[in-house]
């Protein structure tokens, strides 16, 4: 059955991979195996295997098709497109056992998500993502705000930088997202910016080119095959 999707629209789905899930054979392409293969671990390997197969499922019910015929292509600083359709635009984020995937109609978007649990060197990290702005109000917070902010600030910056499509190639601290409350978003100019509420676990942001009338999220399970 496939998905209509309006261009004013833009549908988010999310998927929690089950504890006892396994690759189906036949579905990932080869150059998706080899990125598989990649990763040491094992609980690694599955992860993004899961990641990888959730998209082509999803994606495949927008252009009525099988999951395996879907080709995809990778632009100059390395975001994904389909090379089957020019007019449907998408952004995927993954992380330990939950991938989201932002989907909309002739518009650039980017998606991110990480764990609220996510151990990672605040100051360092702070100094890589947040503004001279955002440094202002950082500094005098104390924890947990000071960790919420840093954390806020990468999520939405990544979904931002995803967005613009340039990946490493563009530098977070140029861009102020916050001012003191990190729950409510500046938007870059000619996007739109949101939290997307996945889960208690999960902090996500999801940036989308111009104004859009709905966000629809959706959580995929393996029965919507």
């Amino acid at each position: 059955m496939s998905v209509r999707l309006l261009d004013n629209a833009v549908h988010v789905w999310y998927a929690i991979q089950p504890e006892s899930w396994s690759l189906p054979e036949g579905v990932l392409s080869d150059e998706e195996q080899a990125r598989v293969a990649r990763f040491v671990h094992e609980k690694s390997q599955l992860a993004k295997a899961f990641s990888l197969y959730v998209r082509r499922c999803v994606l495949a019910r927008y252009l009525d098709v099988s999951p395996p015929s879907l080709c995809f292509g990778v632009a100059e600083h390395g975001k994904p497109f389909l090379e089957c359709t020019s007019s449907i635009q998408f952004n995927v984020s993954d992380t330990q056992d939950i991938t989201v995937l932002a989907i909309s109609l002739d518009r650039e978007l980017g998606v991110d998500v990480e764990r609220y649990d996510r151990s990672v060197e605040k100051p360092g990290l702070a100094k890589h993502v947040l503004s001279s702005e955002e440094m202002e109000y950082w500094q005098h917070l104390s924890e947990p705000e000071a960790s919420d902010y840093v954390l806020r600030a990468w999520v939405a910056k990544e979904a931002y930088v995803k967005y613009l499509g340039k990946g490493l190639f563009s530098n977070m601290t140029d861009v102020t997202l916050f001012g003191g409350d990190p729950k409510t978003l500046y938007p870059p100019h000619n996007a739109s910016m949101q939290w997307l509420s996945l889960h208690d676990d999960y902090l996500s942001a999801l940036c989308v080119q111009g104004r859009v009338d709905e966000v629809l999220l959706r959580e995929w399970k393996l029965d919507h095959t």
